[in-house]
């Protein structure tokens, strides 16, 4: 059996299309697992070696397949805390339950739990958006498989996208190379056996209609065409200017919400749905990301509240005349018969 590779490369790389030059280290698996890096380096679960760049969701639209080679699983502590050790033998032994079934799984610990690691074989072809969603939906049926060995993986947004970067074990990390304890021969790495159902791969069915939200009785044309405007922003914004654009629309619409001319909850909601929008298609979203979001709308709608409060324009009064039929005229402005 030939030997797998794999791409490795630090964060910061830009991913490709977009990026200039190749910095992306193809390797074997097991060079990858044990080789001690002199820098921050991750892998990916796609190997696609005749590119050698960092790949990004628009690359799907650009190249014949992508080819996903490997089932890489997260396993943090409750609250993304540094894990106990009991809790981190309590996850060996389950990785060790995992094993003893025949799956020659790879594990090692990482700085807030561990990860897995199996080889995908035969493995995934993507070429469409619409295969990037089947993805999805296969990793999340391979969780609740794990979940049956009582581990509950990561399963955000971030971690289910087929782009996913994982820091391998052996990295300089704050001035030294991490060593990190692991279970498994990283040269002979075991294939993922589980096959979701037709069912669980299938699109789920459309959400159902939202319905439209009664106005308070303090909302304005005026109110509602600011909220629109901010939002249309937000959703517009490039990559690295998606938090200033919230930040700015959530203090200009907090100026309304002082005034209870928008509701704060209402605009919140929005603004967390624009600013996710946006990074989506700036293939940027993450858990992290949306935490942000969430603190820096809140704050900024709360400080503008506070001290910009913004009354709604009163409507201007046209100065065109009523018209009216003659014979509903006052009998004195009537026109006068012979």
């Amino acid at each position: 059996m030939s030997a797998l590779l794999v791409p490795t490369f630090t964060r910061y790389v830009k991913a490709w299309p977009g990026a200039s030059a190749p910095r992306v280290e193809y390797l074997p698996l097991g060079t990858a697992l044990t080789r001690r890096f002199d820098d921050d380096r991750h892998f990916a679960a796609y190997s696609v070696p005749t590119v050698q760049y960092r790949m990004a969701s628009p690359a799907l639209g650009m190249l014949a397949a992508i080819t996903m080679t490997l089932a890489l699983f997260d396993i943090d502590a409750p609250g993304h805390t540094t894990p106990s050790g009991d809790w981190r033998d309590a996850l060996l032994a389950a990785v060790a339950k995992i094993r003893s079934a025949g799956l020659a799984i790879f594990y090692y610990e990482t700085k807030n739990g561990g990860r897995l690691v199996a080889r995908r074989d035969p493995p995934i072809i993507l070429r469409s958006s619409e295969d990037a969603e089947t993805w999805r939906r296969r990793y999340r049926a391979d969780l609740g498989e794990l979940a049956r060995f009582g581990i509950a993986a990561d399963s955000s947004p971030v971690i289910t996208a087929w782009t996913c970067l994982f820091r391998l074990p052996h990295v300089r990390r704050e001035g030294r190379i991490e060593e990190r304890r692991t279970l498994g021969d990283p040269h002979h790495v075991g294939r993922w056996t589980f096959e979701p159902t037709a069912a669980e791969l299938a699109p789920p069915p459309p959400p159902p209609a939202v319905p439209v939200a009664t106005p308070s009785p303090s909302s304005s044309p005026y109110a509602d065409a600011a909220l629109g405007a901010e939002l249309e922003r937000v959703r517009a914004a490039a990559g690295g200017t998606i938090f200033n654009t919230v930040n700015r629309a959530a203090f200009s619409l907090g100026c309304l919400v002082a005034t209870g001319a928008l509701d704060s909850t209402v605009v919140a909601d929005a603004l967390l749905a624009a600013a996710e929008a946006a990074a989506r298609a700036a293939d940027k979203l993450s858990v992290a990301g949306r935490r942000d979001a969430i603190g820096t709308i809140k704050r900024a709608i709360a400080a503008a509240a506070a001290k910009h409060p913004r009354t709604v324009p009163a409507p201007k009064l046209s100065c065109r005349p009523t018209e009216h039929h003659d014979d509903e005229a006052p009998h004195w402005l009537r026109a006068r018969t012979s």
